[in-house]
This record gives C-alpha cells, structure tokens and sequence, in this order.
C-alpha cells in the first residue's frame, strides 16, 4: 500500500494484481534511481549556470576596462598623428610610411656625422704621415725634402725600396754570420775529435808496444785474425755438441787424451763397416729369397737338406746385422732426442713465445718453431703436432705469413715486457689465412690488447663477423672508414 501511494504521487502506473513484491520493489529502484540522476543533473546545471553568471560579470568588467583603455589610445593616437603631421583619420600603413620616412632622415643624419668624424680623422692621419715621411726623409738622406713635384707616395715608395735593401743587406750579414759561427763550431769539434783520435791511436799504440802506424795495423790484422780463429772455434765447438749431444765440458773430457787422427781413422773404417754390412744385408736378403724360391720346389732330398742348413745360417747372420741396425737405429733415436732436448733448453724466450704464438695461430696443427742446424748453419724450422719438422720451403705461402706474424708478435711482446708499450697497427695480415686460422689470430691479438692497444685495419667486411664469434663483440670496437 505504501508503495502504491509513492507511484501515485510519482505518477506512474500502481502496482498490478499479478505482480510480485521483487518485481515491485525492482522498479521501485530503478525509478529511484531515475529521481535521483534528474536531481543530479538539476545541480550540476545549477552550477554550471552560477559559473556563466560569474564569467558575464567578469566579461561586462573586461568590456568597461577596454573601452576605457580604447579611449585612452585614442587620445595617444591623435596626439602621435600630430606629431608626424597627419590627419586623425589616417591610416596605420600611411603612420608606419612616414614613421619609415623619419627612420631613413635619422639614418642619414647619423652617417652625414660619421662621414665628417672619418674626414676629420683621415686629414690627421694625413697630416702626421707626411709629418713623419718628412722627418725620415730628413733622417736618412740628411737633406730637406725635394721640391721637384714628386708625391709624397712617390717618395715613400723611394723610402719603401731603401727599407727593402737595407732589409736584404742586413740579411745577408746574418746568413754570413751565422755561416762564421758554423764554420767555427764545426773546425772546433773537427780540433776536438783529431784530440781524441790522436789521444786514442796514442793509447792503442801504447797497448800494443808500437812505435808507428804501419806497426799498428799490422797488430789490428793479428787481431782480426784471432778473432776469425775464435769464431771458428765457436763454430767447431757447436758442430761438436751437435754431433755428440752432450755438454761441451763433457765432450771435452772424453776426447782428451785421444789422437785425433786414430779418431778420423776409426770414424773412416766405421763408415766403411756400415757401408759393407748394408750391401752384406742385401746380398744376404737376396741370397735368402733364391734360396726360399729354390725350397718351395724342392722334393725332400739332400738338397733340401743343404739348402736348409744355408737358410739357418743367413738368417743367424741376418739376426746378427739386425741387431747392429737396430742399435744404431736406438742410438740415432736417443741422439736426435738429446740434441732436440738441449735446444729447447737452451733456446731463446724470443722463439719460445714466438713458439707459443704459432701453435694457437695454428689451432694446434703445429706445436711450434726450433732452431735447428744445417751443416754450420742455423736455420728456423716449424715443427708439426706428430714432431715433423719443415723447413720454410716446405711450408705453404699461408703458413710462413703465420709463422713470421708469431716471430713478430713474440718481439713486440718482448718489447712491451723492456719498455713503454706503444701502439700496434696490423694492416691486413688475415690474406692468406682461413677462416679457423683467423678466428685463431683474432683470440692471440685479443690477449695482446690486455697489455697494449691493438689498431686492426682491413677491408674484408666477413673478417668483423669472424673476429665476434672468436672473441665476442665486447673485446673490440669496429670504426668504419669512408674516403
């Protein structure tokens, strides 16, 4: 019943018989609600309405100030026009003309007082220059100007050609000078280095108990030849240690009391002996293969017999002449070993490194480099992972270029250990390298690069991307040049 009387009041349809309470009460809401956005929008629209009210107060005050402030120009307006001499009713392009006219007037004004400012400033110049071309005139001719008509620009330009002789002159006098003081130094320091050749060949002379020249050169000719003498000793004590495989002093001690030419004797009949038992081991080998040729077709008679006894016998002489092969094979072996032992321990920190560098260069395919000895002569030899070794002939033109890069890397580095590190700049040098080989260099450079700048030039593009999957972007930093 309540309900049906708000509808009514509200008048909107009651309450149907049928209808339920939950329906009832649904649309009892939404008519609420309904009420209540309509009153929202009343007050929303209520003080939308009170904003317009207060902003046509504020326009009706902007109007009366503007009107008082047209006014107010206005009468500034007429009293300009005045000023410039035109009507009240001109225009604003016919004021900017004329105020245009006045700018140009004051302008001319100010440059008709400048020009006159310059005048008066160029008749003092003018003034004091003749002034004093007149008192240098005087000064360096020692006589009153001349009136015979000339300008005073022609007699500055005479001025002008004196300064420029006098200049030339005065230059020359310095060159000569300076060539005297030359001349002078050099004839002391030449005084001074005959001194000290004098004082020198006095010395020499002195320490070599002789009276002349001639008698000294002939002491600097034994001297040289001791020296050559000595080398040659150098040499043969090399050539021995090489040949013997152990120390020197050892050698020495051996050979002491030996005659050398029982030791040449002996050497000579050895080499003959291995010559008579190599051709003895053939003959023997062939004799062995008739004689297993001659069995096969033998029928068990006699024959057989002898033929069988020889077989024993050659291949007892045959087992004899092995065993010399081989201890000749186990000692060349254990010499070839002590030789190879005494060079990696006695070879320079420079081959090492360098032996270090092209064995990574390389991705292990060498283990490194040695010095080694052909004759009397040292040679630079690369040695493979399986301890082949190759000589530079014997290398591919790809793999000389890494091992002269591992000998220069290794000098750098030496130098870098001795002194200031210093920049290094590498132009190209992957040419003739794969693809491994230089990711390889790329890893060798990188650990370089922790103790000095690396500068890499190069124009194969690809090489950037093999340089990344090496040593990863992080370790280097790619600059592209442009002509």
């Amino acid at each position: 019943a309540g309900i049906a009387e708000l509808f009514q009041q509200l008048e909107v349809d009651p309450p149907a018989t049928a209808e339920r309470l939950s329906e009832v009460l649904a649309r009892a809401r939404l008519i609420a609600k309904l009420h209540a956005d309509q009153l929202t929008q009343r007050d929303l629209k209520k003080a939308d309405l009170a904003k317009a009210q207060i902003a046509k107060s504020h326009a009706e005050k902007a109007e009366a100030s503007s009107g008082g402030k047209l006014e107010e120009w206005q009468l500034q307006w007429e009293g300009v026009m005045q000023a410039i001499q035109l009507a009240n009713e001109a225009s604003p392009e016919e004021a900017s003309a004329r105020i245009e006219q006045f700018t140009d007037l004051q302008h001319a004004h100010d440059a008709l007082d400048t020009a006159k400012a310059d005048k008066r400033t160029a008749q003092i110049q003018i003034d004091d220059y003749k002034k004093r071309l007149t008192e240098t005139w005087q000064r360096i001719h020692s006589q009153t100007m001349p009136d015979d008509g000339r300008s005073h620009e022609l007699l500055a330009a005479d001025l002008y050609r004196d300064l420029t002789d006098a200049r030339t002159l005065q230059q020359k006098k310095n060159t000569l000078t300076q060539q005297i003081a030359d001349d002078q130094l050099a004839l002391n320091e030449a005084l001074a280095s005959g001194n000290a050749a004098k004082e020198i060949l006095d010395r020499l002379l002195l320490q070599g108990n002789c009276i002349t020249l001639e008698s000294l050169e002939l002491v600097e000719q034994q001297s040289i030849q001791r020296s050559a003498l000595a080398n040659e000793v150098r040499d043969i004590e090399a050539r021995l240690v090489k040949s013997s495989g152990i120390p020197l002093a050892d050698a020495l001690n051996q050979a002491e009391g030996q005659d050398p030419d029982v030791v040449a004797e002996t050497l000579s009949q050895n080499l003959r002996k291995n010559e008579e038992n190599t051709a003895q081991v053939q003959k023997l080998h062939e004799a062995y293969l008739a004689a297993r040729q001659v069995f096969e077709t033998m029928d068990g008679s006699a024959v057989a017999a002898d033929a069988h006894q020889k077989l024993a016998q050659h291949s007892a002489r045959i087992s004899e002449l092995s065993a010399d092969y081989a201890a000749s094979r186990i000692a060349s072996a254990i010499l070839a070993q002590v030789i190879e032992t005494y060079q990696k321990r006695n070879q320079g920190p420079l081959i090492e490194i360098a032996s270090k560098r092209f064995a990574a260069i390389t991705a292990g395919r060498y283990s490194g480099v040695v010095i080694d000895y052909d004759e009397d002569k040292q040679i630079l030899k690369a040695v493979r992972a399986d301890g082949d070794r190759h000589t530079m002939e014997q290398l591919s033109t790809g793999r000389r270029d890494q091992l002269f890069l591992a000998l220069r890397l290794a000098a750098i580095e030496g130098h870098i250990g001795k002194g200031e590190p210093l920049p290094i700049v590498i132009d190209d040098i992957l040419i003739q390298f794969d693809d491994a080989a230089a990711a390889a260099t790329f890893k060798v450079l990188a650990d370089l690069s922790e103790r000095t700048q690396v500068l890499f030039l190069t124009h194969h593009e690809h090489l950037i991307e093999i340089a990344e999957s090496a040593v990863g972007g992080a370790v280097y930093k790619s600059h592209l040049l442009t002509s």
